[in-house]
């Protein structure tokens, strides 16, 4: 029987576990670098130089977390900061799902740094 046999549950289970890793990563991308310039270009009426400005605070952020993770990786067991940053990540677009056209730019700056540590 094919389903008992426990490689093969392993082999979708690392299937499943890519999907969802590539959904998020999806998401992130259309969401974080796509989306959010585009909005506040429209909506908030933002010029090009700080929408980029909003993008390079949040990667000024990731360049500096990556040594850190890095650190982190080699250190604890990856389920714990693999949580924390996908709680991170979430808390970020739910806070990123309530802006506004008066949403002002320092806090657009948090929420998107703050996705940006989570992911």
């Amino acid at each position: 029987m094919i389903f008992g046999d426990q490689a093969f549950i392993e082999l979708v289970s690392i299937f499943y576990s890519f999907v969802i890793a590539m959904a998020l990563g999806m998401a992130r991308a259309m969401g974080m670098v796509m989306v959010l310039p585009i909005f506040v270009r429209t909506v908030q009426s933002f010029t090009g130089t700080k929408a980029g400005l909003l993008l390079l605070y949040a990667e000024t952020v990731t360049i500096l977390i990556f040594p850190i993770a890095g650190w982190i990786a080699q250190r604890v067991d990856p389920v714990y900061p693999v949580t924390f940053g996908t709680l991170l990540f979430c808390l970020s677009s739910l806070g990123l799902s309530q802006i506004q056209v008066d949403t002002s730019f320092t806090e657009l700056v948090a929420w998107t740094m703050l996705g940006r540590v989570g992911f």
